[in-house]
């Protein structure tokens, strides 16, 4: 059941939403209903980021270390192009543990 529920951050929130994990999702009152749904629908199998997803990793399994590494590696200034150096640095440590 713990699997389950936190299969997703949409299928968490629904089961908070319902009232039985309020110490992790907020009382009902601070839950907006229409948002859970979105998030809901957003982790649906076939929808395109998951989809997307699903294919990258059929890609990554594909490539020799050097080059998941050297994906990695372009994803990480990707990050850092548009913006989120945080994320890009969470990739590098992955790239390049300390």
């Amino acid at each position: 059941m713990r699997d389950e529920i936190l299969a997703d951050p949409g299928s968490a929130r629904l089961y908070a939403l319902l009232g039985r994990a309020s110490p992790f999702g907020g009382t009902l009152a601070e839950l907006d209903a229409d948002k859970i749904v979105r998030e809901v629908n957003s982790w649906h199998p076939q929808s395109r980021w998951v989809v997307v997803a699903q294919h990258l990793q059929t890609f990554l399994e594909r490539l020799s270390d050097e080059n998941k590494k050297e994906l990695l590696s372009l994803l990480q200034g990707t990050m850092a192009t548009f913006g989120e150096s945080e994320l890009a640095d969470q990739i590098a440590a992955v790239v390049d543990p300390a």
